[in-house]
């Protein structure tokens, strides 16, 4: 029993080897204050560098606190009073998460964020005061 398994994985690696070799392929971008890689194996697929653009581009414009324009950005600024679907699911979902977790979850530590230099305003490192 043991030969005929040893047997048929070196058939399957043989066979294996048969095939066209794939390879590892790198789409780049920028969104949400960072850079991005996504790496895949397999053939070159000219769809998923625009998908995942458009889809990135997408969240940037709903979520990013670094981009002045984003609707997160507006709501922050109090500039307006209607909401994307995306964005009022993941924050009706943010709300529950901070209920759940008694506070340790805080959608609303942007100032704390900032002070520290992690969010899209300069450091303002703080005293005990702060």
């Amino acid at each position: 029993m043991r030969h005929g398994i040893f047997a048929l994985g070196i058939l399957l690696l043989l066979c294996s080897s048969c095939r066209e070799k794939r390879t590892m392929w790198s789409v780049q971008g920028q969104a949400l204050g960072t850079v991005y890689e996504i790496l895949y194996l397999g053939e070159a697929d000219t769809a998923l560098p625009r998908q995942a653009d458009s889809l990135l581009r997408h969240y940037n414009a709903l979520f990013s606190v670094f981009d002045s324009a984003s609707w997160i950005s507006r709501l922050n600024r109090n500039e307006t009073d209607s909401l994307p679907e995306d964005l009022e699911k993941v924050l009706l979902r943010s709300l529950t998460l901070c209920r759940l977790t008694q506070g340790s979850f805080d959608i609303t530590a942007a100032p704390l964020i900032n002070a520290w230099g992690f969010g899209p305003e300069a450091a303002e490192k703080p005293d005990s005061a702060r």
